[in-house]
């Protein structure tokens, strides 16, 4: 195998190995994405629950208040 031709088979690798990275950055950039916005819905969810918890709790509390106060 003549040195010229091993020259062109590495180059020939190194391109198919850029080509993998690439196509990994744009998949981890893709992924990193979405990952974000499942963690905005989740934090939404969460704010969500947290807010209709505190006004059934409201709700269930003021009635019980007013009641006592009524003589």
């Amino acid at each position: 195998m003549s040195l010229q031709r091993r020259i062109m088979e590495l180059e020939a690798r190194q391109r198919e190995s850029d080509q993998i990275i690439d196509e990994l950055r744009v998949d981890n950039k893709r992924l990193t994405e979405q990952r974000q916005l499942l963690f905005q819905g989740e934090e939404n969810e969460r704010a969500v629950g947290e807010k209709r918890d505190k006004e059934f709790s409201d709700a269930r509390v003021s009635p019980i208040i007013l009641s006592s106060f009524v003589v």
